[in-house]
């Protein structure tokens, strides 16, 4: 019988979401999001409440800019949603850079690959697929924050493709630059990311404790040892607008939460 009730409820909540979607009042708005001025797509009730607005500078982006997001650099988005960060990665590289997506989830990657067109960005190449620690299938759940149904089981599941940075890596090679936001599974994708620390690469992974890491035997300890103190500059903020500061000067309670990490690769000998 709970089984039975669990089918049901699941079902109740993705004909609310299907409903929500199918009766949203779509439409196109602009706004300057970190100093670009761009046209989005507001498709559904989270886009509204994440991109229906001008967005403040995003002081990670700064710290990236001053490193290697510069034009021609190749930068990997992963967890793309649809497509407002990877369109500002694209404006920063430029022309002659390249902006990788990746985006399980299908609404948001249609969502993705319409914001692209609409703003008549074209050196970003998206993918849909999951990032984890190996090729295959993923059961998704149909949230419009999607995230795997092993984390969140909310509505009903359905398959996507899973891939991995390595073999992303494989097709378009080496990055400078890697965003990861994967609710959850940043550290399946770094365990399958030996390629990314074969030569210097900057990264921005939000990092999230009680939100999905633990559900997939993640912490933040594990996920900080990918970026070693001698190998990378390591800056650490929350999601309330203040400056990133240096992982080495955070309080001992900063990573009991939700956090960001901006890891700037040092020089290789």
């Amino acid at each position: 019988m709970s089984q039975f009730l669990d089918v049901l409820h699941q079902a109740a909540q993705h004909l609310r979401l299907s409903l929500s979607k199918a009766t949203f009042s779509k439409r196109v708005v602009e706004h300057s999001y970190c100093g670009e001025k761009l046209k989005v797509n507001i498709e559904d009730p989270l886009g509204q409440a994440w991109y229906d607005g001008d967005w403040p500078h995003l002081h990670e982006i700064d710290l990236l800019t001053s490193s290697r997001l510069k034009p021609g650099a190749l930068v990997y988005d992963l967890g793309s949603h649809q497509g407002v960060v990877a369109m500002i990665l694209a404006r920063k590289a430029g022309t002659s850079g390249k902006v990788i997506c990746a985006e399980p989830s299908p609404h948001n990657y249609r969502c993705l690959v319409e914001n692209a067109k609409l703003n008549g960005i074209d050196n970003i190449v998206a993918v849909q697929a999951a990032i984890s620690d190996s090729p295959g299938t993923l059961k998704f759940n149909s949230s419009l924050n999607g995230k795997a149904a092993t984390i969140l089981n909310y509505g009903m599941s359905i398959d996507v493709e899973q891939t991995t940075v390595n073999h992303l890596v494989e097709k378009y090679g080496n990055p400078d630059v890697v965003i990861l936001d994967i609710e959850g599974f940043e550290l399946k994708a770094l365990s399958s990311a030996s390629s990314l620390f074969t030569k210097p690469c900057d990264f921005m992974v939000e990092v999230h404790i009680g939100a999905g890491l633990e559900a997939v035997g993640g912490s933040a300890t594990a996920v900080l040892e990918y970026f070693p103190a001698e190998k990378f500059e390591r800056f650490v903020h929350h999601d309330d607008g203040k400056k990133p500061i240096r992982i080495e000067d955070a309080p001992s309670d900063f990573f009991a939460k939700r956090f960001f990490l901006t890891a700037l690769a040092r020089s290789m000998a």
